[in-house]
């Protein structure tokens, strides 16, 4: 280099700056990468599935389906999973993409490996690393779940449902396309005239908005539109928790422009109405009782081995207060 000619010189001298500038530049860019990665990001795992994150994802790792269905369930319900698993989600197996969210904070070692295996075996567990699983929880699962839905998954219409509930998920599927250009739609079994709870463990201290609750679609099984999940994320950090995930959307949702759809085929309540072949989705199940049902639609082409009713349905009049909502009607089946 002594050499060189003091032009060549500074020629080279620049060349080497250039690239030092490069190297400088790269350097910079992967640290801060995996600095913003760690901190905001979280990514799929091969053996202990998903964790939530509070980011859209790339197109590449997104879910692409036109009914996402989010199954909350607990770390010991693998009987319930199984269950589904081989009798109502094989009934609509195209455009159809369906999820286990369970929250595995605090779990013992035998149960994380227990579950671990299980998700080895079937793919279809979502883990929530922050979240310990019990009944005072759900609120918090059910948000921690829409936020991961929004942020992995591209879909039309999201259905929430307990892992003790069968759905007729053909009929929902053909349900939808006839609705699918209404928008904003919540839609399940309604009440409006539900007494605030004071007292047991479904207390609500916090309750101030009225003598009632909110109109909210009971929990054993409802759909949203995708396009309401945009709101509810971005308003997640403000959002009231209440002791009933389903009273919970209720509220989230009430300030939003909706078309309800209130659907006496939806049998959600506290416990069945019994069994009508009509029925799109059924709560209180048990594992049986979903072979069942599935095995009658088989082989039967209805859902039920004879039609009962232990209690009648209600309509739902939107056009008064929610406390005159709901009156039980005996010719609506």
């Amino acid at each position: 280099m002594n050499n060189l000619p003091r032009k060549a010189k500074l020629i080279l001298h620049n060349k080497l700056l250039l690239v030092h500038y490069i190297v400088f530049f790269i350097i910079i860019v992967f640290l801060y990468t995996r600095c913003y990665n760690k901190n905001s990001q979280i990514t799929e795992s091969n053996d202990t599935g998903f964790i939530l994150n509070s980011k859209r994802s790339s197109n590449k790792s997104m879910l692409y389906c036109y009914l996402f269905v989010a199954v909350l369930t607990s770390p010991k319900g693998f009987l319930r999973r199984r269950a589904i698993r081989e009798t109502w989600l094989n009934l609509q197996k195209t455009e159809t993409v369906a999820r286990f969210f369970i929250g595995v904070k605090d779990l013992n070692p035998v149960l994380l490996k227990d579950l671990a295996n299980e998700q080895k075996n079937y793919g279809d567990l979502v883990f929530i690393l922050n979240l310990k699983d019990s009944y005072q929880n759900l609120t918090q699962k059910l948000l921690k779940t829409l936020i991961w839905i929004h942020s992995n998954v591209n879909t039309e219409f999201v259905m929430k449902v307990d892992d003790d509930s069968f759905v007729r998920i053909n009929v929902l599927f053909s349900e939808l396309k006839k609705r699918e250009e209404i928008g904003r739609i919540y839609w399940g079994y309604f009440r409006g005239s539900a007494n605030v709870k004071r007292i047991g463990p479904w207390a609500e201290p916090s309750w101030y908005l009225s003598d009632h609750y909110l109109p909210y679609a009971l929990g054993g099984g409802y759909v949203i539109s995708s396009d309401l999940l945009p709101f509810i994320c971005a308003a997640s950090k403000y959002l009231q928790h209440y002791k009933s995930e389903d009273v919970s959307l209720g509220v989230w949702l009430a300030p939003a422009k909706l078309n309800y759809i209130h659907d006496i085929r939806f049998d959600t309540e506290f416990k069945s109405r019994g069994c009508n072949n009509k029925h799109i989705v059924s709560h209180k199940q048990e594992p049986e009782h979903m072979y069942e049902k599935y095995d009658q639609l088989l082989h039967k082409n209805k859902l039920c081995k004879v039609e009962s009713s232990i209690m009648h349905p209600f309509d739902y009049d939107w056009n008064g207060p929610p406390s005159k909502c709901c009156k039980r009607n005996k010719t609506l089946q």
